[in-house]
């Protein structure tokens, strides 16, 4: 369970790169693929990532989700939680409460 969560953290994390990006670029990024990234860019834009602040990625992100926690044990009532998070923080909380649970 621990390295689902840290992939699906990791996926969310480039999604929200990719918006971020584009706000502060305003070069697009199409399919979340990079055009010559350097690391340290994305690394400056992921320190960016402020938990409690509505970013559209992460609404895009729950039907990635959803697949990442098929077979879950309860996994409908997770899909329940995550559908009205907004935030990178709240959607790492569910995730860190599904990781304990799981423990």
């Amino acid at each position: 369970m621990d390295e689902k969560i840290a992939l699906i953290k990791e996926h969310l994390e480039l999604m929200i790169v990719c918006d971020l990006w584009f706000e502060e670029r305003g070069e697009k990024v199409e399919n979340y693929i990079f055009h010559n990234p350097l690391e340290s860019d994305l690394e400056l834009l992921k320190s960016k990532i402020e938990p409690d602040e509505e970013y559209r990625a992460v609404v895009e992100f729950r039907k990635y989700l959803f697949q990442y926690i098929k077979g879950v044990p309860n996994a409908r009532e997770w899909k329940q939680k995550v559908i009205p998070i907004k935030t990178f923080g709240g959607i790492i909380g569910v995730l860190e409460e599904l990781r304990a649970q799981s423990i």
